[in-house]
């Protein structure tokens, strides 16, 4: 099966940024966002962090983690 995964990363505008996902748990979205600080230097704590998977797909196994951290440093670098 192949899905899309996107995600968009913005200033926040608002003292709490916004971590939202669609098809993935929102709980596995924070633990990404925290191990790209970690371990690759990513600083996401004053962006908003939205992540979709295209169809509605759910993706409940790990293996797509690759996939979304990749989309999400993307968006952050403006690169498409």
């Amino acid at each position: 099966m192949l899905v899309d995964i996107q995600a968009l990363v913005d200033s926040a505008h608002v003292p709490t940024p916004r971590r939202q996902s669609v098809g993935l748990e929102s709980s596995r979205l924070t633990l990404l966002l925290a191990l790209m600080h970690r371990q690759a230097g990513l600083l996401t704590y004053d962006q908003d962090v939205l992540v979709t998977v295209v169809e509605g797909y759910k993706i409940p196994e790990p293996a797509a983690d690759l996939a979304v951290l990749l989309s999400i440093q993307q968006s952050f670098n403006n690169r498409p």
